[in-house]
This record gives structure tokens, sequence and C-alpha cells, in this order.
């Protein structure tokens, strides 16, 4: 007789300190998420992605805390297989970046509701699994693969949360200066993690995400939008641009992949030691652009009715393949409805703040912060 998938999973998270597994719970504290490991996990180090360390979970509220587990369990990955091979789920018709993906959901008989997923019906050695706000990646050997997909599957739990509650995602890095929330926004390569980096080595600023930024409908007390961190991503930077500082050259040590070096948030702010945070009022935006024949930087501020036409072609929600369709948590609004909630935030942002385009080149490492054109810039508008 085959085991219910529901079944299997209750038998595992009863059984799972017995298997080799990493434990991570990741909660809600203040609309920051806090991520706490159970366990040293050497391989993966997802804490170094999260801006909070050491936090406990006694005062964080039961519906705003997550458990995300890794184990590595061959027999609970048999019963699963056979499972499948006995139900025989279908595969989803459109694929999932080109590959083809089971997303199933189904109900026990007192009512709880798990969701499946697994990518590519010719591999085995992994499972996603979720059961209310808990969530097993279930695997017959825990490697880099595995832990790749434990960061993924976090990340899910922080977009779709951060989406369901109103806030949408931007191309876009972000940091604050002095009390400033700054907003990088632009298409791949114009030069966003190059501004940021060199930013950041300005005094008392924080890190606060690169690449997908969240940024809320909701108003602060003084009226401004929020930026609410962004996704936990590494940082990938150019030779180049950490050859130029001498400052950032210890991260030339870290991983090489695809032509740049992958940094994790926290070493890059212990590099540059710059603070690490999520959640600050949004104060201006830049679009930079970079020109290695540029021989001085460029300024401008643009007009709203611009702003907003570049903002529009930067704006993830809804349509961002790599998290439109959900692997474990539904959408809470159809994409049309999202898609009017970020239009709406848009037209709000290009109302309310100071937009500049800034070019520049190889000249922005010659200036001392104080001597800097744009830190008058930005001392003036924000």
């Amino acid at each position: 007789m085959t085991i219910a998938p529901t079944e299997i999973f209750s038998l595992v998270y009863q059984q799972f300190h017995k298997s080799c597994y990493w434990s991570y719970t990741l909660f809600l504290e203040d609309d920051m998420f806090v991520c706490q490991a159970s366990t040293l996990d050497p391989i993966a180090r997802i804490t170094d992605f999260f801006p909070v360390e050491n936090q406990s979970v006694v005062n964080a509220p039961p519906a705003h805390v997550w458990e995300i587990f890794q184990v590595e369990d061959e027999q609970a990955m048999k019963y699963f297989d056979e499972w499948a091979n006995t139900v025989k789920p279908e595969w989803d018709d459109e694929p999932f970046l080109g590959e083809r993906v089971l997303a199933y959901t189904c109900v026990s008989l007192t009512g709880e509701t798990l969701f499946l997923f697994r990518r590519m019906p010719e591999e085995t050695g992994h499972w996603v699994i979720r059961m209310a706000k808990r969530v097993l990646i279930l695997t017959t050997s825990c490697t880099g693969q595995c832990d790749r997909l434990l960061l993924r599957v976090i990340r899910e739990v922080i977009y779709r949360l951060r989406e369901n509650r109103g806030a949408i995602a931007l191309h876009a890095a972000a940091l604050q200066w002095q009390e400033y929330g700054l907003l990088l926004a632009g298409p791949h390569g114009v030069g966003k993690t190059t501004l940021l980096l060199h930013l950041l080595e300005w005094q008392e600023t924080s890190y606060i995400g690169n690449d997908h930024v969240f940024v809320s409908l909701e108003a602060s007390m003084k009226g401004s939008p929020l930026i609410q961190g962004g996704l936990p991503l590494v940082i990938r930077c150019s030779p180049e641009t950490l050859v130029a500082k001498q400052r950032l050259q210890p991260l030339l040590s870290g991983v090489f992949a695809e032509g740049k070096h992958e940094v994790t948030p926290r070493a890059l702010v212990q590099t540059l030691a710059c603070r690490f945070k999520q959640e600050v009022q949004l104060h201006a935006i830049l679009f930079p652009v970079f020109s290695p024949r540029a021989c001085h930087l460029d300024i401008t501020m643009l007009s709203p009715e611009q702003a907003r036409e570049l903002l529009l072609q930067e704006v993830y929600t809804p349509t961002d393949e790599r998290w439109r369709r959900p692997w474990i948590i539904s959408r809470l609004q159809k994409e049309e409805i999202l898609y009017d909630q970020a239009r709406e935030l848009i037209n709000r942002l290009v109302q309310v703040l100071p937009i500049l385009r800034v070019q520049f080149g190889p000249i922005w490492q010659e200036y001392a912060e104080q001597e800097h054109p744009l830190h008058g810039w930005l001392s003036q508008i924000c």
C-alpha cells in the first residue's frame, strides 16, 4: 500500500533529527526577515545573506514563523518516488525556465494542504514539500545543488510574502547613506553594482540589496515610500570593479563564475565596514549609466514622464518568469491586480521623489566622498 504524501511528510518531520540535516527558521520581525540556523552549515552559510544574527524566534508571532529544513533520507525519497509513480500526477505543460516541472497540491483527510514540487521528471534526488509553514527539502545527497535549492526556497518565501503584503520587486540595488534611502535602478549591465560598491565606501552607509529590491506601497510616518530589503542573492562583481579599489580587492578571493566574482552580503559589509539593513525610507532614485570612455560625471534630473517610462521597464512584479509560477506559495492576487499596484506605486514615486540619471566612467575612482559631485547633488535634493 502506498503511503500518502501527507503521512510521509509528518513522518519525516518527526524523525528528521535522526538524519543528516540543516534546519533554518525564517520569520518576520518588525517587517524584517530574520534567518536563524539551528545548526552550523559550513557549505551553504545561508545566514550570510541576512542582516540580523543571533535572534530568537521566541517573541515572533507564530503566523510569521516558517521552518525550512533540509534532510538526507533515502527511505523518505523512496516513499515519495513510489507515490509519484502510483498516482502519476501530471507534469506541468508550461516549463519553468525551459525545464518540465511537477507542481502538485493535495489535501489530506484532516484537511491539511500539501504542496509538492520537483524539477525535471528524468532526475531523482530532490523533492520540495510544504505543509502549512513547514518546508522540507528532501534529498539523497546534501550537495551544492541542494544548497542552491535551499536558497531558492527561502527566496520564494520572502518574495511571495512581500508581494502578498503589497510590495513590488524592482530590478535595482539599494543602500542607505546617512539617513537617506537610495535606489539604483536600471537594466543588466548599466553599472548598478559598480555604483553601489562605490557609494558603500562613503561614511555612514548600509547595504540593503542588489538585483531584486522590494518597495512597499505603504507610506512611513513621514509619507515616504519604503525600501523593504532585497532577495538573499550573491553580489556579482566584475574583476575590473574589484581591482580598481584597494578596499574591494580582498573580495577577489570569492567564488568566480561566468566571468564575475560572487560575494555574499555578509562578506561585502565586513570588507567595507558598512552596515547591513533591510527597511529604510526611500528618498531618491538613481539610474546609473557606466561608460568606460566617460571622462566626467554627468548628472541629470529626470522629468516624471522620463522616470516613469524607465521605472516601468525595471518592474519585476508580476511577470518575472523566475517567480511568476509558484513552487510552494500561491499568489493572493491576480496578475492584473499586481500590475495595477506596480503602476500605482511608480506613479507615486515619480511624483514625490527626485530621480537622477548618473552617467559615469573610471573617473569615479578619483573622487573622495566630500569632493564627489554626486555627494553635492544628494545633499541638496534629499
